[in-house]
């Protein structure tokens, strides 16, 4: 089994980017779900905290909110030092099961790359699998991610961005060669998904287009790209 590391995230980039997270649906959908004080989340892949600080801010009660990152360096960038920073991966945590009443993520299972396509899928997998784990009974998965729906031009950004950060080229522009990259198709989504009938419900998803750049459009491997959102409750 390959276990070749790549970079498959970049705080810097990220902190580039961060002031768009606060466009994000899961904060409404989040906060008006909030119905009592003390509720807690767990903000996956949450970075220095800014969906789970514009969730505090909005919430009509008080929320705990807990940021679980792989990288250290954001524990100093919180942008709320009332929010927990733990440092770890949604693959390998040591939480209980049942212990957050909402986890979220936006743009994080495209960023979960081991070795080949198929391990990349299985951790994928297993991350979905982890968060339904976590959430209590009654609680609530939302989230926002960049999908897919051609497998092949999917598979082919994948090793594009593979070859490009193995051997440290970069694309402007693009951000290929920045960060190693494999999206997930609403196919793959729904099926895990429905591996689970009996312990949660769809409550909402909804998919809208990407309008990408003269450049991306160029490249004919965008052209089923989407942003997908999902809210689910766990109901076993």
């Amino acid at each position: 089994m390959s276990t070749q590391k790549y970079n498959t995230l970049d705080p810097d980039l990220f902190m580039k980017y961060a002031h768009h997270m606060l466009e994000s649906r899961i904060i409404n959908a989040v906060t008006t779900r909030v119905n009592k004080p003390n509720l807690s989340i767990c903000d996956v892949g949450g970075a220095n905290g800014i969906i789970s600080n514009a969730i505090i801010l909005k919430s009509p009660f008080k929320i705990r909110a807990n940021v679980l990152d792989v990288f250290t360096k954001y524990k100093d960038q919180l942008v709320n030092n009332g929010i927990h920073f733990i440092r770890g991966s949604i693959i390998k945590n040591k939480f209980k099961d049942n212990s957050f009443d909402f986890v979220i993520f936006r743009d994080v299972m495209h960023h979960i790359i081991v070795g080949g396509t198929k391990e990349t899928q299985k951790n994928q997998v297993k991350a979905f699998e982890e968060m339904i784990r976590i959430t209590k009974k009654g609680g609530f998965i939302i989230f926002e991610e960049e999908i897919n729906n051609s497998t092949l031009s999917s598979r082919i950004l994948f090793y594009l961005s593979k070859i490009a950060n193995r051997i440290n080229v970069q694309v402007a522009n693009i951000n290929i060669g920045k960060v190693v990259v494999s999206f997930m198709s609403k196919k793959e989504i729904e099926e895990i998904l429905d591996k689970y009938p009996n312990e949660i419900k769809v409550l909402k998803r909804q998919f809208i287009r990407w309008n990408f750049s003269f450049l991306w459009k160029s490249t004919m491997l965008m052209n089923k790209f989407y942003r997908a959102f999902y809210v689910i409750q766990k109901i076993g």
